[in-house]
């Protein structure tokens, strides 16, 4: 299991533009996708999610239970919610 970010892909054209990975090279998904990532539950509260962020450095995090996932929020997601929302909310959702 794993999951593949902007970044991976990133990564993976500079070893493709430096010669390491040959154009007519198959490469398996799991060859460039991140094994460890941070999961949260669909019923996480804004903060927490935030709080993880944070803690786990990470600016998008696998909404997932059970081994299902649900989707992904991003950083992105949280301030384009926060942009739309006034402020007397956005301070509510940060107590």
């Amino acid at each position: 299991q794993g999951i593949v970010h902007q970044e991976d892909l990133v990564q993976f054209e500079v070893f493709f533009a430096e010669g390491i990975v040959n154009a007519t090279q198959l490469v398996p998904v799991s060859a460039i996708m991140n094994p460890s990532f941070v999961t949260i539950s669909r019923f996480s509260l804004l903060n927490e999610v935030i709080k993880s962020m944070a803690e786990n450095k990470s600016y998008r995090l696998l909404v997932a239970e059970h081994g299902r996932i649900y989707g992904l929020i991003s950083a992105m997601d949280i301030l384009r919610k926060m942009n739309k929302t006034s402020v007397s909310s956005y301070e509510s959702i940060m107590l």
